[in-house]
Protein backbone atom coordinates (compact mmCIF):
# COMPACT_ATOMS: atom_id res chain seq x y z
CA UNK A 1 0.00 0.00 0.00
CA UNK A 2 2.97 1.98 0.42
CA UNK A 3 3.64 2.45 -3.30
CA UNK A 4 -0.29 2.63 -4.51
CA UNK A 5 -0.14 6.00 -1.38
CA UNK A 6 2.82 7.21 -3.23
CA UNK A 7 1.15 6.98 -6.89
CA UNK A 8 -1.35 8.49 -6.16
CA UNK A 9 0.30 11.25 -4.17
CA UNK A 10 2.63 11.68 -7.06
CA UNK A 11 -0.54 11.67 -9.46
CA UNK A 12 -2.26 14.68 -7.14
CA UNK A 13 0.60 16.49 -6.73
CA UNK A 14 0.34 18.99 -9.86
CA UNK A 15 -3.17 19.75 -8.31
CA UNK A 16 -2.23 20.51 -5.28
CA UNK A 17 0.30 23.18 -6.88
CA UNK A 18 -1.81 24.74 -9.16
CA UNK A 19 -4.66 25.04 -6.50
CA UNK A 20 -1.92 26.22 -4.04
CA UNK A 21 -0.84 29.31 -6.51
CA UNK A 22 -4.81 30.02 -6.80
CA UNK A 23 -5.86 30.19 -3.09
CA UNK A 24 -3.36 32.66 -2.53
CA UNK A 25 -5.96 35.50 -3.50
CA UNK A 26 -8.70 33.59 -1.43
CA UNK A 27 -10.82 30.10 -1.11
CA UNK A 28 -14.32 28.98 -0.52
CA UNK A 29 -15.11 25.85 1.64
CA UNK A 30 -18.21 23.92 1.23
CA UNK A 31 -18.91 22.43 4.59
CA UNK A 32 -19.26 24.43 7.35
CA UNK A 33 -19.35 22.02 10.02
CA UNK A 34 -17.10 20.72 12.59
CA UNK A 35 -13.95 20.02 9.94
CA UNK A 36 -15.22 23.43 7.99
CA UNK A 37 -14.59 25.48 11.02
CA UNK A 38 -11.46 23.91 11.76
CA UNK A 39 -10.13 24.81 8.20
CA UNK A 40 -10.75 28.37 8.60
CA UNK A 41 -8.27 28.79 11.07
CA UNK A 42 -5.83 25.80 9.46
CA UNK A 43 -5.95 28.17 6.64
CA UNK A 44 -5.47 31.31 7.85
CA UNK A 45 -2.43 30.44 9.12
CA UNK A 46 -0.78 29.54 6.14
CA UNK A 47 -1.64 32.59 4.92
CA UNK A 48 -4.27 31.42 2.84
CA UNK A 49 -7.45 34.34 3.09
CA UNK A 50 -11.56 32.44 3.21
CA UNK A 51 -13.49 33.79 1.63
CA UNK A 52 -16.87 32.23 3.16
CA UNK A 53 -18.63 29.05 2.80
CA UNK A 54 -20.78 27.49 -0.03
CA UNK A 55 -24.06 25.22 0.78
CA UNK A 56 -26.70 23.64 -1.36
CA UNK A 57 -28.85 24.63 1.37
CA UNK A 58 -31.09 27.59 0.94
CA UNK A 59 -31.88 27.52 4.82
CA UNK A 60 -28.10 28.21 5.91
CA UNK A 61 -27.38 31.25 2.85
CA UNK A 62 -26.58 34.41 4.59
CA UNK A 63 -25.55 32.76 8.12
CA UNK A 64 -22.12 33.67 9.65
CA UNK A 65 -19.84 30.63 10.64
CA UNK A 66 -16.30 31.45 11.87
CA UNK A 67 -16.70 34.86 10.49
CA UNK A 68 -17.80 34.00 7.27
CA UNK A 69 -20.67 34.15 5.46
CA UNK A 70 -22.41 30.98 3.82
CA UNK A 71 -23.23 31.55 0.09
CA UNK A 72 -25.02 29.72 -2.26
CA UNK A 73 -23.41 27.91 -5.31
CA UNK A 74 -24.87 30.19 -7.47
CA UNK A 75 -23.43 33.34 -5.91
CA UNK A 76 -21.64 35.77 -8.02
CA UNK A 77 -18.69 35.75 -5.89
CA UNK A 78 -18.47 31.81 -5.69
CA UNK A 79 -18.55 31.65 -9.59
CA UNK A 80 -15.69 34.20 -9.61
CA UNK A 81 -13.70 32.19 -7.55
CA UNK A 82 -10.42 30.65 -8.21
CA UNK A 83 -10.18 27.96 -5.40
CA UNK A 84 -12.52 25.74 -3.32
CA UNK A 85 -11.74 23.28 -0.75
CA UNK A 86 -14.56 20.67 0.37
CA UNK A 87 -14.42 20.37 3.75
CA UNK A 88 -17.01 17.53 4.19
CA UNK A 89 -14.99 14.50 3.73
CA UNK A 90 -17.61 11.83 3.27
CA UNK A 91 -19.38 13.87 0.24
CA UNK A 92 -16.58 14.54 -1.64
CA UNK A 93 -17.36 12.81 -5.19
CA UNK A 94 -20.93 14.56 -5.16
CA UNK A 95 -19.91 17.77 -4.20
CA UNK A 96 -17.40 17.84 -6.91
CA UNK A 97 -20.12 16.92 -9.21
CA UNK A 98 -22.68 19.72 -7.51
CA UNK A 99 -19.76 22.43 -8.58
CA UNK A 100 -19.05 21.21 -12.02
CA UNK A 101 -20.13 24.57 -13.28
CA UNK A 102 -17.29 26.27 -11.45
CA UNK A 103 -14.15 27.28 -13.58
CA UNK A 104 -12.48 26.79 -9.76
CA UNK A 105 -9.87 24.27 -8.88
CA UNK A 106 -11.42 21.95 -6.36
CA UNK A 107 -9.70 19.33 -3.97
CA UNK A 108 -10.88 18.53 -0.76
CA UNK A 109 -8.72 19.67 2.52
CA UNK A 110 -7.92 15.87 3.23
CA UNK A 111 -6.04 15.86 0.39
CA UNK A 112 -4.45 19.51 0.70
CA UNK A 113 -3.31 18.36 4.19
CA UNK A 114 -1.63 15.30 2.94
CA UNK A 115 0.21 17.74 0.43
CA UNK A 116 0.88 20.21 2.71
CA UNK A 117 2.53 18.48 5.62
CA UNK A 118 4.94 17.33 3.56
CA UNK A 119 7.39 14.30 2.95
CA UNK A 120 9.78 14.87 5.91
CA UNK A 121 6.56 14.85 8.33
CA UNK A 122 4.83 11.81 6.47
CA UNK A 123 8.30 10.35 7.15
CA UNK A 124 8.43 10.56 10.54
CA UNK A 125 4.65 9.49 11.48
CA UNK A 126 5.80 6.10 9.14
CA UNK A 127 8.68 5.82 11.64
CA UNK A 128 6.39 5.91 14.54
CA UNK A 129 4.15 2.82 12.78
CA UNK A 130 7.10 1.12 11.69
CA UNK A 131 7.01 -1.52 14.65
CA UNK A 132 4.23 -3.48 12.92
CA UNK A 133 3.50 -4.29 8.84
CA UNK A 134 -0.54 -3.96 9.49
CA UNK A 135 -0.27 -0.71 10.88
CA UNK A 136 1.95 1.34 7.99
CA UNK A 137 -0.67 -0.50 5.84
CA UNK A 138 -3.21 0.87 7.48
CA UNK A 139 -1.21 4.16 7.77
CA UNK A 140 -0.58 4.43 4.24
CA UNK A 141 -4.65 3.43 3.33
CA UNK A 142 -5.73 6.40 5.38
CA UNK A 143 -3.60 8.51 3.40
CA UNK A 144 -5.16 7.03 -0.01
CA UNK A 145 -8.66 7.83 1.23
CA UNK A 146 -7.86 11.02 2.11
CA UNK A 147 -6.36 11.52 -0.83
CA UNK A 148 -9.08 10.07 -3.06
CA UNK A 149 -11.83 11.20 -1.18
CA UNK A 150 -13.30 7.47 -1.02
CA UNK A 151 -13.63 5.20 1.14
CA UNK A 152 -11.93 2.19 -1.43
CA UNK A 153 -8.76 1.69 0.26
CA UNK A 154 -10.22 1.44 3.87
CA UNK A 155 -11.98 -1.74 2.79
CA UNK A 156 -8.68 -4.27 3.71
CA UNK A 157 -8.02 -2.66 7.02
CA UNK A 158 -10.78 -1.77 8.14
CA UNK A 159 -12.41 -3.73 11.68
CA UNK A 160 -15.42 -2.78 14.15
CA UNK A 161 -13.22 -3.65 17.27
CA UNK A 162 -12.17 -0.32 18.83
CA UNK A 163 -9.66 0.41 21.83
CA UNK A 164 -10.15 -3.35 23.39
CA UNK A 165 -8.79 -5.79 21.23
CA UNK A 166 -5.26 -5.28 20.77
CA UNK A 167 -3.01 -7.54 22.96
CA UNK A 168 -2.29 -5.97 25.99
CA UNK A 169 -5.50 -3.37 25.67
CA UNK A 170 -7.91 -6.13 27.84
CA UNK A 171 -7.68 -8.97 30.36
CA UNK A 172 -5.30 -7.26 32.56
CA UNK A 173 -5.82 -7.13 36.22
CA UNK A 174 -5.97 -4.24 38.64
CA UNK A 175 -6.19 -1.81 35.69
CA UNK A 176 -7.31 1.98 36.62
CA UNK A 177 -8.72 2.91 33.30
CA UNK A 178 -9.63 6.44 32.48
CA UNK A 179 -12.23 6.77 29.98
CA UNK A 180 -11.52 10.28 28.26
CA UNK A 181 -14.58 11.30 26.23
CA UNK A 182 -17.41 8.58 28.21
CA UNK A 183 -20.34 9.74 25.96
CA UNK A 184 -23.44 7.40 27.40
CA UNK A 185 -20.88 4.88 28.72
CA UNK A 186 -20.59 3.04 25.58
CA UNK A 187 -17.09 2.55 25.45
CA UNK A 188 -16.89 2.23 29.33
CA UNK A 189 -19.10 -0.95 28.89
CA UNK A 190 -17.04 -2.66 26.42
CA UNK A 191 -14.24 -1.84 28.68
CA UNK A 192 -15.66 -3.95 31.72
CA UNK A 193 -16.55 -6.91 29.36
CA UNK A 194 -12.67 -6.35 28.15
CA UNK A 195 -11.44 -7.22 31.55
CA UNK A 196 -14.26 -9.81 32.75
CA UNK A 197 -15.57 -7.58 35.17
CA UNK A 198 -12.16 -7.70 37.03
CA UNK A 199 -10.58 -4.02 37.63
CA UNK A 200 -9.33 -1.78 40.36
CA UNK A 201 -11.54 1.45 39.22
CA UNK A 202 -12.80 3.75 36.13
CA UNK A 203 -13.02 7.50 35.84
CA UNK A 204 -15.09 8.54 32.85
CA UNK A 205 -15.27 12.35 31.92
CA UNK A 206 -17.74 13.09 29.67
CA UNK A 207 -18.49 17.21 29.37
CA UNK A 208 -22.51 16.61 27.60
CA UNK A 209 -24.94 16.89 29.97
CA UNK A 210 -27.77 14.87 27.92
CA UNK A 211 -24.71 12.21 27.58
CA UNK A 212 -23.73 12.99 30.98
CA UNK A 213 -26.99 11.64 32.24
CA UNK A 214 -27.35 8.91 29.91
CA UNK A 215 -23.64 7.79 31.21
CA UNK A 216 -24.78 7.55 34.78
CA UNK A 217 -28.33 5.40 33.52
CA UNK A 218 -26.00 2.82 31.85
CA UNK A 219 -23.44 2.92 34.85
CA UNK A 220 -26.33 2.16 37.18
CA UNK A 221 -27.33 -0.94 35.19
CA UNK A 222 -23.84 -1.99 34.82
CA UNK A 223 -23.22 -1.67 38.77
CA UNK A 224 -26.35 -4.13 39.19
CA UNK A 225 -25.69 -6.92 36.28
CA UNK A 226 -21.59 -7.31 37.37
CA UNK A 227 -22.63 -6.60 40.98
CA UNK A 228 -19.64 -4.01 41.27
CA UNK A 229 -19.04 -2.03 44.31
CA UNK A 230 -20.50 1.48 43.23
CA UNK A 231 -17.26 3.41 44.24
CA UNK A 232 -15.21 1.31 41.83
CA UNK A 233 -16.84 4.32 38.82
CA UNK A 234 -16.07 7.59 39.52
CA UNK A 235 -18.25 10.12 36.61
CA UNK A 236 -16.60 13.04 36.07
CA UNK A 237 -19.41 15.95 34.47
CA UNK A 238 -16.39 17.62 32.17
CA UNK A 239 -14.29 18.38 29.45
CA UNK A 240 -10.73 17.62 29.52
CA UNK A 241 -7.94 20.14 28.04
CA UNK A 242 -4.48 21.38 28.94
CA UNK A 243 -5.60 23.10 32.27
CA UNK A 244 -8.33 23.84 34.91
CA UNK A 245 -10.31 26.20 33.00
CA UNK A 246 -13.81 27.39 32.19
CA UNK A 247 -14.75 26.76 28.67
CA UNK A 248 -17.76 26.53 25.82
CA UNK A 249 -19.06 24.08 24.60
CA UNK A 250 -21.37 23.49 21.35
CA UNK A 251 -24.87 22.60 21.82
CA UNK A 252 -26.31 20.40 19.20
CA UNK A 253 -29.18 18.27 18.78
CA UNK A 254 -26.80 15.81 17.39
CA UNK A 255 -26.54 13.57 20.41
CA UNK A 256 -22.60 12.92 19.78
CA UNK A 257 -21.74 16.19 19.16
CA UNK A 258 -20.31 17.59 22.14
CA UNK A 259 -16.69 19.10 21.17
CA UNK A 260 -15.45 21.94 23.52
CA UNK A 261 -15.34 24.97 21.12
CA UNK A 262 -11.77 26.93 19.91
CA UNK A 263 -13.17 29.21 18.02
CA UNK A 264 -14.76 31.60 20.73
CA UNK A 265 -14.28 35.30 19.98
CA UNK A 266 -15.31 34.53 16.14
CA UNK A 267 -18.69 35.47 14.81
CA UNK A 268 -21.22 32.89 14.65
CA UNK A 269 -25.09 33.40 13.67
CA UNK A 270 -26.43 29.90 14.72
CA UNK A 271 -24.01 28.65 17.22
CA UNK A 272 -25.49 28.32 20.86
CA UNK A 273 -22.49 27.51 23.69
CA UNK A 274 -22.75 26.28 27.05
CA UNK A 275 -20.16 26.98 29.72
CA UNK A 276 -18.65 24.01 30.81
CA UNK A 277 -15.80 23.06 33.32
CA UNK A 278 -12.49 21.60 31.97
CA UNK A 279 -9.89 19.91 33.80
CA UNK A 280 -6.28 18.50 32.86
CA UNK A 281 -5.33 15.09 33.78
CA UNK A 282 -2.51 15.74 35.51
CA UNK A 283 -4.20 18.15 37.89
CA UNK A 284 -7.06 15.90 38.27
CA UNK A 285 -4.99 13.05 39.29
CA UNK A 286 -1.98 15.15 40.71
CA UNK A 287 0.90 12.12 41.32
CA UNK A 288 -2.12 9.33 41.28
CA UNK A 289 -1.39 6.72 38.51
CA UNK A 290 -3.65 4.80 35.73
CA UNK A 291 -2.39 2.30 33.59
CA UNK A 292 -4.69 2.80 30.68
CA UNK A 293 -6.48 6.21 28.83
CA UNK A 294 -8.72 5.89 26.32
CA UNK A 295 -8.77 9.41 24.40
CA UNK A 296 -11.95 10.08 21.76
CA UNK A 297 -12.64 14.32 22.87
CA UNK A 298 -14.44 15.23 19.59
CA UNK A 299 -11.15 17.23 18.69
CA UNK A 300 -9.64 18.25 21.87
CA UNK A 301 -7.04 15.75 22.07
CA UNK A 302 -4.11 17.93 21.68
CA UNK A 303 -5.49 19.83 24.52
CA UNK A 304 -5.91 16.50 26.72
CA UNK A 305 -2.46 15.23 25.80
CA UNK A 306 -0.42 18.61 26.61
CA UNK A 307 -2.41 18.39 29.90
CA UNK A 308 -1.86 14.81 30.84
CA UNK A 309 1.98 15.09 29.78
CA UNK A 310 3.18 14.70 33.54
CA UNK A 311 1.24 11.93 34.22
CA UNK A 312 2.41 9.94 30.72
CA UNK A 313 5.92 10.90 31.56
CA UNK A 314 6.07 9.60 34.62
CA UNK A 315 3.59 6.35 34.51
CA UNK A 316 3.32 5.30 31.26
CA UNK A 317 0.18 4.32 30.95
CA UNK A 318 -1.12 2.59 27.80
CA UNK A 319 -3.15 4.74 25.28
CA UNK A 320 -5.76 4.06 22.87
CA UNK A 321 -5.77 7.56 21.27
CA UNK A 322 -8.45 8.84 18.53
CA UNK A 323 -6.27 10.35 15.81
CA UNK A 324 -9.08 10.96 13.28
CA UNK A 325 -10.93 14.16 14.38
CA UNK A 326 -8.93 16.95 12.24
CA UNK A 327 -7.09 15.95 8.82
CA UNK A 328 -3.43 16.56 11.23
CA UNK A 329 -4.40 14.55 13.92
CA UNK A 330 -3.39 11.26 12.09
CA UNK A 331 0.30 12.89 12.05
CA UNK A 332 0.61 15.21 15.16
CA UNK A 333 -0.91 13.62 17.65
CA UNK A 334 1.69 10.02 17.29
CA UNK A 335 4.57 12.19 16.95
CA UNK A 336 3.47 14.52 20.06
CA UNK A 337 3.23 10.98 22.40
CA UNK A 338 6.57 9.77 20.58
CA UNK A 339 8.32 12.86 22.29
CA UNK A 340 6.57 12.46 25.74
CA UNK A 341 7.50 8.96 25.79
CA UNK A 342 10.64 7.71 23.51
CA UNK A 343 9.46 3.98 24.88
CA UNK A 344 6.36 3.96 23.55
CA UNK A 345 5.44 1.06 20.41
CA UNK A 346 2.51 1.95 18.53
CA UNK A 347 0.26 0.22 16.47
CA UNK A 348 -2.50 2.00 13.76
CA UNK A 349 -6.03 0.97 13.38
CA UNK A 350 -8.98 1.79 11.29
CA UNK A 351 -12.60 0.96 13.06
CA UNK A 352 -14.82 2.14 10.65
CA UNK A 353 -15.89 2.22 6.89
CA UNK A 354 -15.58 6.02 6.61
CA UNK A 355 -12.84 8.50 7.29
CA UNK A 356 -13.36 8.01 11.05
CA UNK A 357 -12.84 5.60 14.08
CA UNK A 358 -8.67 6.03 13.52
CA UNK A 359 -7.12 4.94 16.32
CA UNK A 360 -3.41 4.63 17.34
CA UNK A 361 -2.65 2.37 20.21
CA UNK A 362 0.14 3.36 22.68
CA UNK A 363 2.24 0.70 25.12
CA UNK A 364 5.55 0.97 26.63
CA UNK A 365 8.00 -1.14 25.48
CA UNK A 366 9.07 -2.36 28.96
CA UNK A 367 5.31 -3.16 29.55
Amino acid sequence: MKKEFSKRRKKTKELYKRFSVKAKTGVFLYGAGFIGRWSVGYLEQLGIPVLGFIDSDASKWGAIICGKKIHSPLDSNVIKTKAVLITSRHSVSPIKQALSHLSAIIMSIDAFVVHQVGEDLIAKTEDVFKWEKQSLETFHSVLCAMLDGNTKPLESVANNRRFFDRFGFFNRDKEIFVDAGAYVGDSLEQFIWSVNGVFQKIYAFEPGGIQFAALKRRVNRLISEWALKPDRIDLVNKGLGSENSICKMVNSDVLIQTQIDSYTGRKDSNKSLTSIRSVSLDNYFKSEPFSFLKVDVEGSEHALIEGAKNSIQKHRPRIALSVYHYPTDIFTLPLKCSELNSDYTFALGHHSSQLMDTVAYLRDKND
